[in-house]
């Protein structure tokens, strides 16, 4: 490969990673993972390089905890969240049990429409529901037998 095709690649990978990074933050996993598709191994590495000097990649515990924040904010449960994060190669963040139990109750009291006490069918469809937005064992026991 010449050094023109070289320099072509760098520009068109590099347009490529700031559109991506425009979009949203990304990983340096996920990033390699797209520009893969297209690019070698030499420039992507190059344009990933530039990326990290510049600082327009946050380090990974930093972009875990903001990537962690908006899937609080979408009453996401914390196994869905350490799943989604270690996909993204992103190191997993603590369990906070308050704001997971809150949420849990937020999700409850939306689905069955503020009710004070769940009859046994209607805790069963709620088990089945926490566990499936990513809840652990112990959120959904304690919220569902001790709060509903």
């Amino acid at each position: 490969m010449t050094e023109l095709e070289n320099k072509e690649l760098y520009y068109l990978a590099f347009d490529k990673m700031s559109y991506y990074l425009g979009a949203r933050d990304h990983s340096l996993q996920e990033l390699y993972k797209k520009l893969s598709k297209n690019f070698p191994k030499e420039v992507i590495n190059q344009v990933l390089e530039k990326a990290i000097e510049h600082g327009w990649i946050l380090p990974p515990k930093e972009m875990a905890k903001k990537t962690a924040q908006v899937l609080h904010r979408k009453n996401k449960g914390y196994l869905y969240i350490s799943n989604y994060l270690r996909q993204k190669g992103l190191p997993t963040v603590d369990k906070e049990e308050d704001v997971e139990i809150q949420k849990a109750c937020a999700i409850i009291s939306h689905h069955f429409h503020n009710k004070e006490k769940l009859e046994y069918n209607e805790k069963q469809k709620a088990i089945r529901l926490l566990k499936n937005r990513g809840f652990d064992h112990q959120t959904i026991k304690n919220v569902i037998y001790e709060i509903y």
